[in-house]
């Protein structure tokens, strides 16, 4: 969550969700922004990097094991992450 304040337009996604932020292996300060927005999960850690999942797709490399078969039917539909 380091890279949020990063994300196109973090205020507008802010005031439409809620974003729950899984716990990694580092823990991430956010005090920018209201705390009210973010829901900060007790599960196990888990080293799976969104930034690694965006590459591999951008390459078109696989990530069914990384990402909810939904998820990766919507994306690969829309060709999001891949240039075009």
């Amino acid at each position: 969550m380091a890279e949020f304040p990063k994300w196109k337009d973090p205020q507008g996604i802010l005031s439409l969700a809620k974003i729950v932020v899984y716990n990694r292996m580092r823990a991430q300060e956010l005090t920018a922004f209201p705390s009210d927005r973010f829901i900060f999960t007790n599960s196990p850690p888990v080293n799976i990097s969104s930034t690694e999942i965006r590459k591999r797709l951008a390459a078109g490399l696989p990530c069914d094991n990384m990402l909810p078969a939904a998820v990766l039917r919507f994306i690969n539909e829309k060709q999001v992450y891949r240039s075009r």
